[in-house]
């Protein structure tokens, strides 16, 4: 199924989801992300602020916090027009970025390979690790230069899995996809 079909697909399915079952199935995810051997022994997470229909990414927010964990978040960097990740220290003031997604208001900038986990959204994911973004390739050009130490993570709803999405060349794909119902690695 092509990237198209895929965001076409979920977006329709998303409009009936009520948004308290998306914070319950959303803990549900987070729970078995923070299980995994990956989260334990990470030092420095990757994470995303998440838009109301995606999973919610708060309770790891806080175990990474109450563990001592960093988390790094994408924010706009002007200097190179595009995403980069940004250390989110706990006090930090959130500010909506470009794409209205809350990011930190200031901080560190974090190289890609300093992260040791990074959790993904997306619209879309596969059994294979194969994932369908919203489009701009902000999360592929992010994680394009990480050696093979990083763990990705893709964070998802049963509905929005597929058999098979087509990958282009660029595309990352995911070590393990995490949903209310399952883990595929």
């Amino acid at each position: 199924m092509n990237k198209r079909e895929v965001r076409q697909i979920v977006r329709g399915r998303q409009n009936g989801v009520d948004t308290s079952w998306v914070a319950e199935a959303s803990v549900v995810v987070q729970r078995r992300i923070m299980e995994l051997p990956e989260f334990v022994t990470a030092e420095v997470v990757g994470c995303y602020m998440a838009m109301a229909v995606e999973v919610q990414t708060t309770v790891v927010i806080e175990k990474c916090r109450s563990e001592g964990k960093a988390v790094c978040v994408p924010a706009f960097c002007p200097e190179s027009g595009w995403y980069r990740l940004m250390r989110m220290d706990k006090d930090v003031s959130l500010v909506p970025g470009p794409l209205g997604i809350l990011e930190p208001e200031q901080g560190e900038w974090v190289e890609i390979g300093e992260i040791d986990l990074i959790l993904v959204p997306g619209l879309g994911f596969d059994r294979h690790g194969g994932r369908v973004g919203h489009g701009g390739g902000y999360y592929d050009r992010m994680m394009s230069g990480a050696d093979a130490s990083l763990c990705k993570v893709g964070m998802s709803f049963e509905f929005q899995m597929f058999d098979r999405v087509l990958m282009k060349e660029n595309d990352v794909l995911m070590d393990i996809v995490a949903t209310e119902s399952r883990l595929v690695q």
